[in-house]
């Protein structure tokens, strides 16, 4: 059985066997993406992140604006031309303003101001007026933000976050969901333990009634009386071992798909030990979501290192306003004539600002690009480490296999001799004393063989944490 065969098998729908229904893998599974309440909370948390990635577009995307101010001012008028007890203003502005990816900021807005005079001191002087202006505004960074280089790294830093953070929730998820078919197999195989045991005690009781009854009639030993007992005793406690197996693995699954109580009703998948030892490690291996993960923070540093050497650097920005002016006493003048081009203001200017603590700069400068090396290292060894985990887990995947076909030879041969024995029994050639001797060597085989198949389906499962069979997050 390839992987893809076993996988095929994790999709099948219940099916009923003997007039029982069956769960599958998959059903466990989707049972435990529905229930399990931190399962739900990843899934959340990581399409949360893909939405967040959005939030680059931010950055660049028009931003609409309004202002209003009123209050009174009674400070002289300069030059003294006149006096007055106060002047009443009001300031309202409305626009709409954007950033592109190239640092350029411009802004388009509608600016309304009302002016009125309290007991001016000279006649013809207007007690109140309006000043309407569209206003056309542009400005350009030269130097900190020159091309855009800040704006296009804060896009790169939410993008990269964002992505991470769902990397994060993927590879949790894919653990989950890795870790939840471990426990439907464990669960599986515990009660077949169970069942081999009960018949591994059955044998042991038969073998005890069998010497005890050649003791009665004086045709046996006391000694093997003793030791029967004692398989009797020790088969037992094996079994209740497996029963305290199997109690343990049912917590386990309802625990996973958070079902309460210790009881486990449906009946699984009982996968042929055989087929096991035909599973195959996935021929295309992709880079785990963990190291993704660290790829994007890698990333993410390397741009917050970029913007914080930015932040830090000198501000020369070339700007410049275009304005249309009308005043007049009356509002509806006033807006109707604003679009006049008789008055208007024409600006051309630079600013510039520059920090003076220079030694706080360098070393935040070598601090954002301390952590940015560091996230890269921190990527680069989960790199390494990701080949040599898969590695490791495709040889332990190998050498667990080779147990298989050792443990599945084994068990033939005590199947072989056991079905001998029982021919030899018929044709009164040997004894029922060797048939149960020889069940219980058969028994104890199949239990072997059933613990490399746990463990061969266990490192399967885990390899889905490379082929993201298993699950994730849908982009």
């Amino acid at each position: 059985m390839n992987k893809h065969t076993l996988f095929f098998l994790l999709l099948l729908p219940a099916t009923v066997r003997g007039g029982e229904s069956v769960m599958t893998p998959m059903e466990f599974l989707n049972q435990v993406r529905l229930q399990n309440v931190s399962f739900r909370a990843i899934e959340e948390n990581g399409s949360g992140a893909v939405n967040r990635i959005r939030e680059k577009e931010l950055l660049t995307s028009p931003v609409a604006y309004a202002n209003a101010s009123t209050g009174q001012d009674g400070k002289p008028f300069s030059p003294p031309l006149f006096e007055y007890d106060r002047v009443d203003v009001g300031n309202y502005e409305i626009g709409i303003r954007r950033q592109n990816a190239y640092g350029t900021e411009a802004s388009l807005s509608y600016a309304l101001d009302y002016t009125r005079f309290r007991k001016p001191s000279i006649a013809g002087i207007p007690i109140s007026y309006y000043d309407a202006s569209p206003v056309l505004s542009v400005s350009q960074s030269l130097w900190k933000n020159r091309f855009g280089r800040t704006t296009r790294a804060q896009q790169e830093l939410i993008a990269a976050q964002g992505a991470a953070e769902r990397y994060d929730a993927e590879f949790k998820i894919t653990g989950a969901l890795v870790e939840a078919e471990v426990a439907y197999w464990r669960l599986s195989l515990a009660r077949e333990a169970v069942r081999i045991q009960e018949e591994a005690l059955r044998q042991a009781r038969s073998i005890l009634d069998y010497v005890t009854n050649r003791e009665i009639r004086h045709l046996g030993d006391h000694g093997d009386v003793l030791q029967a007992q004692a398989l009797v005793e020790s088969r037992t406690l094996e079994l209740k071992a497996a029963e305290d197996e199997e109690s343990s693995a049912a917590r386990r699954f309802n625990l996973i798909r958070n079902t309460p109580g210790t009881s486990v009703p449906e009946k699984l998948v009982a996968i042929d030990q055989r087929t096991t030892a035909d599973i195959k490690p996935p021929a295309e291996v992709v880079a785990r979501a963990d190291v993704e993960a660290a790829k994007l923070r890698a990333e993410s540093a390397a741009a917050n290192a970029q913007i914080l050497s930015s932040q830090n650097e000198p501000d020369l920005q070339l700007f410049g306003l275009y304005a249309l002016n009308k005043r007049n006493s009356g509002l509806g003048e006033a807006l109707g004539d604003s679009a006049s081009s008789d008055s208007p203001t024409r600006l051309v200017g630079i600013k510039f600002s520059m920090p003076l603590a220079f030694d706080a700069v360098r070393d935040s400068r070598q601090g954002a690009c301390q952590q940015s090396n560091a996230a890269a290292l921190v990527y680069e060894q989960k790199e390494v480490d990701q080949g040599r985990e898969w590695a490791d887990l495709v040889e332990r995947l190998r050498a667990a296999q080779e147990r298989m076909g050792l443990a599945h030879t084994m068990e033939d041969i005590q199947k072989r001799k056991l079905e001998f024995e029982k021919r030899r029994l018929r044709e009164g050639r040997t004894t029922t004393y060797q048939v149960l001797l020889f069940e219980q060597d058969h028994s104890q085989a199949q239990l072997a063989c059933l613990k490399v198949a746990f463990e061969v389906l266990t490192l399967n499962a885990q390899t889905r944490l490379y082929t993201g069979l298993a699950g994730g997050v849908s982009q």
